[in-house]
């Protein structure tokens, strides 16, 4: 008895009328619900109908009987390894095998760190699948209006204003030329802003791409120096502040902070994420960028006044390639990488960024970062 408690699996042994003789104590642990019912002499068929009764088998609700006769077969059977789902979310191997004196020996092991472990692996793999996907129609989109845009400007012959202005060339007509070149131009311009927004997000796309790569294979290096967070925030504020103008957003910024012993560049790609974020999910009202230091570390808040997150999607945000609603990832755009990057770029600065949301009541996203003291120790600090 001493040798099958020493045991880490659960043990049972049924003698030939399948009446329990035996089992050890990691065998109760595992079938808790049922424990009581182990009573020496009491069948694996009452056993098994006292933890159905006590709804411990997941598989078994709301088909008790056909799950009975399903188990108490393959009890029997002595074939292959079963898996077993309990309702406590534990999932269990069965191996029982008959041995020469005609009793049944069962084995139980709790391969639940297993199976979550396949369940979070089939879902990374879910979400790669996605991302590749995402990709592909994000990298085609830009770089179809950047070549579809070109071929006016390779083929000015097939713009009409072209024509018109052709015509009127050769016609030497000098009061139709002014009103014609100024119409040509506004199409050369109104096509060469078409191909700039495009070629940005195409480069954005490839940067995240590059930069979630290095991050992956530790190869990106930061190049580090004393950097003030006001004027990267106005810069970022200027830079978005069309689009949030365009959806009646209004962005300030508040307080000030201490100076950080930084890159400038992957700080400013953090806030440009984090407040593009915020543009990009509010319908409408104030976004405010928040900067103030406490005690040696430096905080930047950004409040967005978009619908908030639930409790269980604030994790999921800084997924790589994740998106809540992907439903709504082509609307908004992006494919996901955003926040990932930006929590791991402050991590590898030393910080940490986290968010605070409510659900109808917006989001703060917080980064936090070390105040810089003196150069020197700083750069000492973060060898």
């Amino acid at each position: 008895m001493e040798a099958i408690e020493a045991l880490e699996d659960g043990f049972a042994l049924y003698d030939k009328n399948d009446r329990l003789i035996a089992c050890n104590q990691r065998y109760r642990e595992l079938y808790r619900v049922s424990a009581d019912a182990m009573v020496i002499g009491k069948s694996f068929e009452d056993i098994l109908r006292y933890g159905l009764k006590k709804g411990q088998y997941e598989a078994a609700l709301g088909r008790e009987e056909e799950w009975l006769a399903e188990r108490l077969r393959l009890h029997t059977s002595y074939g292959t390894p079963t898996e077993q789902e309990l309702n406590d979310g534990r999932w269990l191997r069965v191996v029982e095998r008959l041995t020469p004196s005609g009793n049944t020996v069962g084995f139980r092991v709790d391969i639940t760190s297993l199976k979550d472990a396949l369940a979070r692996a089939e879902a990374a793999s879910a979400a790669k699948s996605y991302f590749l996907n995402a990709v592909s129609h994000e990298l085609r989109t830009p770089l179809t209006v950047v070549l579809g845009y070109n071929t006016f400007l390779a083929n000015p012959e097939i713009l009409p204003t072209f024509r018109a202005l052709e015509d009127a060339v050769l016609e030497a007509d000098t009061n139709q030329l002014q009103p014609k070149l100024a119409a040509y131009n506004d199409d050369v311009k109104r096509f060469s802003k078409q191909i700039d927004t495009a070629g940005h997000q195409l480069m954005a796309l490839i940067n995240g791409i590059l930069d979630l790569a290095a991050l992956e294979e530790g190869t990106l290096q930061l190049r580090r120096q004393v950097v003030s967070l006001t004027p990267i925030c106005k810069s970022v504020v200027e830079q978005l502040q069309a689009d949030a103008e365009k959806k009646g957003l209004k962005i300030t910024i508040e307080g000030n902070a201490a100076d950080v012993f930084a890159d400038p560049t992957r700080i400013r790609q953090i806030l440009y994420n984090l407040v593009g974020n915020a543009v990009k999910f509010s319908a409408d009202g104030d976004i405010i960028i928040r900067l103030s230091t406490s005690n040696d570390m430096v905080l930047v808040e950004v409040q967005d006044c978009g619908d908030g997150l639930a409790p269980e999607d604030q994790a999921q945000i800084f997924d790589r390639f994740g998106q809540l609603d992907k439903s709504n990832a082509r609307a908004t755009g992006g494919i996901g990488l955003g926040l990932p990057i930006s929590r791991e770029l402050a991590e590898l600065h030393g910080g940490t960024l986290e968010v605070r949301s409510e659900k109808g009541e917006g989001s703060v996203f917080r980064l936090k970062l070390l105040a810089h003291r003196d150069q020197t120790e700083a750069a000492a600090q973060y060898r």
